[in-house]
This record gives C-alpha cells, sequence and structure tokens, in this order.
C-alpha cells in the first residue's frame, strides 16, 4: 500500500513538471510568413500553385526564412485556400518550429493587415 502511494506521487510529480516545461517553452506569436506546404517548400516553387495544397502538411515560410509547420486550431478551410501562396499574419501560439494557429489574415501590397 505504501509502495502504491509513492509511485502514484512520483506519476503526479512527473506530470507536473512535464506540463510546466511544456507551459513555459510555447509562446502567444503574431507574425508574418508565406503559406505554402512542404512539397511547395521543397520544390522552391513561388508563388506556390493551389492545385498542390496539401492541408495536413502546412508550414508558413517567414521573412528570415525559418519555416514553422502549422496546426490548425479552428481554423476554417476557406481561409487557409484563400490565403494558400500569399503572405500572411497569423496569430496562435508557437513552441519550437511548430504553430498552433487561431486566425489568420492576409497581408496587403502596402504590408498592412487586413480580414481575410
Amino acid at each position: 500500500m505504501n509502495k502504491a502511494i509513492r509511485f502514484s506521487g512520483l506519476i503526479v510529480l512527473f506530470t507536473v513538471i512535464v506540463f510546466i516545461n511544456t507551459a513555459l517553452s510555447a509562446e502567444f506569436i503574431v507574425m508574418q510568413g508565406w503559406l505554402m506546404d512542404e512539397n511547395c517548400l521543397k520544390a522552391k516553387k513561388t508563388p506556390c500553385p493551389l492545385d498542390g495544397y496539401t492541408k495536413d502538411k502546412l508550414v508558413l515560410l517567414a521573412p528570415d526564412e525559418e519555416v514553422y509547420r502549422i496546426e490548425r486550431n479552428g481554423v476554417e478551410e476557406w481561409k487557409l485556400l484563400k490565403a494558400y501562396g500569399q503572405l500572411i499574419g497569423v496569430k496562435g501560439i508557437r513552441d519550437n518550429k511548430i504553430i498552433t494557429v487561431t486566425n489568420i489574415v492576409q497581408v496587403t501590397g502596402d504590408k498592412k493587415l487586413t480580414k481575410a
């Protein structure tokens, strides 16, 4: 009985440490970049043709040429289709090289954000 309580305590402690570490590494961001998929990025096609759209392999190419994998969090499919291959602004949570996107907006020619 005593060993089971100690083991349960260790599991709870481990879970809390992992949760805190994950929470500290993630940050809320708003950034710009070009929305494309991994295939278009590898082929270095610009602008990316919509016929190559792969929704589960979307990436954001930032102006500093860093690449972030995009995970949707409530962003509608039509917004992604409209913004594909375009300069966009994303809002979400970045955890290393993954951005969980909560909203996207298109950037107009004068680099102002507009509602998509």
